[in-house]
């Protein structure tokens, strides 16, 4: 007998701890940083002679459940549901953690 229902979002637990990476990226920027006089310049990696602003990343939105499971296209229940099949609770733990 076949389950009926909709089809998995995610097969595998790799393909879900990448969308789940890429969630905790989108809370972080980078920013310029500001001193006193203006922007921080400093020598440019490729090429020395020239400078370029320096960046710091700076985390701009605080991570929350709901907005994981937004990132994964699904619901918080879903973050959940998932989190009960044995092939990806260790993966949405440890993005809990």
């Amino acid at each position: 007998m076949t389950r009926a229902g909709r089809p998995r979002k995610f097969k595998t637990a790799k393909q879900l701890q990448e969308q789940i990476d890429q969630y905790f990226k989108s809370c972080w920027d980078n920013v310029p940083v500001i001193g006193q006089f203006g922007p921080v310049m400093v020598p440019d990696p490729e090429n020395p002679d020239k400078k370029i602003p320096l960046k710091e990343y700076c985390q701009v939105k605080p991570y929350t459940i709901t907005g994981l499971a937004n990132a994964l296209g699904m619901t918080r229940q879903g973050l959940l549901d998932y989190e009960g099949r044995e092939e990806f609770t260790d993966t949405i733990k440890r993005a809990k953690g």
